[in-house]
């Protein structure tokens, strides 16, 4: 549907952690993505799209946040670093940290200006700005 609405040359489609992209882009949305790779490969995603930014460059990103632990219902902690949530039926996984450490990765991955605000219960969405390093 993207590639048709928006043309092949500007669609990008395989796994995060293995495709090469020979560009550079002014802002990646990361929305509801990377809580889907465990927590252990949420560093190296973060570097990546780091590097995929041009200078001033903007990442919108979600995480989850695994000190919020789900209540009733159809979402499970599973470990200490995924909820495991039912949702139409099918079977969903959030990795993450709990939000300062989900924070603290964003500024080790060289991200400047970093805001936050909440999105449901188990979601931060952070602003993270590439400033020039001089």
């Amino acid at each position: 549907f993207a590639k048709k609405i928006l043309g092949s040359s500007h669609v990008y489609c395989g796994d995060f952690r293995t495709i090469t992209i020979d560009k550079t882009f002014d802002a990646i949305v990361c929305w509801c993505t990377l809580f889907h790779l465990h927590e252990s490969e949420h560093d190296n995603a973060l570097k990546k799209m780091h590097a995929m930014l041009n200078d001033n460059g903007v990442l919108c990103i979600t995480f989850a946040d695994t000190s919020t632990k789900p209540g009733e219902g159809n979402t499970y902690m599973i470990d200490d670093n995924t909820i495991l949530g039912i949702q139409f039926g099918q079977t969903f996984y959030h990795s993450g940290c709990p939000a300062s450490q989900n924070r603290q990765k964003v500024i080790d991955a060289g991200f400047l200006d970093i805001f936050e605000y909440r999105f449901r219960f188990v979601c931060l969405v952070w602003h993270g700005r590439i400033g020039l390093n001089f």
